[in-house]
């Protein structure tokens, strides 16, 4: 009964935002990202590293940038696809993958790869040395095991692989990643060795 929503274009992508204020959450809708997949894409929207609802209340185009405005403070900031802070705030990216299995039978993961786009790192400060954190679920999501973290690459070090190696044995693995550096996060693809190569 109390949801807002607005809506959007950001970078050819038609962007549909939900805010929930009573249950502090935010969804987002990508219509370009849901067409192409053939299913609708949602991303759950978050202010700061402690979670809760996004900032944004009312958006509106004015000379060709989309403005918002802060439902806490009644500011007005710009939406921007390059920018990956909130008013000077890290945003953090996570990403969890869909169970991986083979055929339910147990395997050993013996090493996971993920390609990023790499050499992202800013000149100084926070996200000098971007890095990317994995948590591997063996029971199917419901628990995590421990924090492992490696570099997504320093500026200019394109050739960087974010790779984990000896992540155990189960018949039905997820995976959990998140960045928390303001710097790109794009992922091209992804794949773990096993007895056999098994893509997501």
């Amino acid at each position: 009964a109390d949801a807002t929503a607005f809506s959007y274009m950001l970078g050819g992508h038609p962007m549909y935002q939900l805010n929930f204020p009573a249950a502090a959450k935010s969804w987002l809708y990508d219509g370009l990202a849901s067409a192409q997949a053939g299913t609708p894409v949602w991303s759950q929207l978050e202010s700061g590293l402690s979670g809760g609802r996004h900032r944004a209340e009312i958006a509106y185009d004015f000379i060709n940038k989309v403005r918002v405005s802060d439902y806490s403070t009644g500011d007005i900031f710009n939406i921007d696809n390059a920018v990956y802070a909130d008013n000077g705030t890290a945003i953090p990216f996570e990403l969890q993958t869909r169970h991986v299995t083979d055929n339910f039978d147990p395997m050993m993961v013996n090493r996971l790869f993920v390609d990023f786009e790499t050499g992202v790192g800013l000149v100084t400060g926070q996200g000098s040395n971007p890095q990317v954190m994995l948590q591997v679920s063996d029971d199917g999501g419901h628990s995590w095991g421990n924090e492992h973290w490696t570099t997504i690459g320093q500026i200019g070090r394109y050739s960087t692989r974010a790779e984990w190696y000896r992540l155990g044995y189960s018949p039905d693995f997820v995976f959990k990643l998140r960045v928390t550096d303001p710097v790109k996060r794009i992922i091209a693809g992804a794949a773990m060795d096993t007895a056999s190569t098994v893509r997501w």
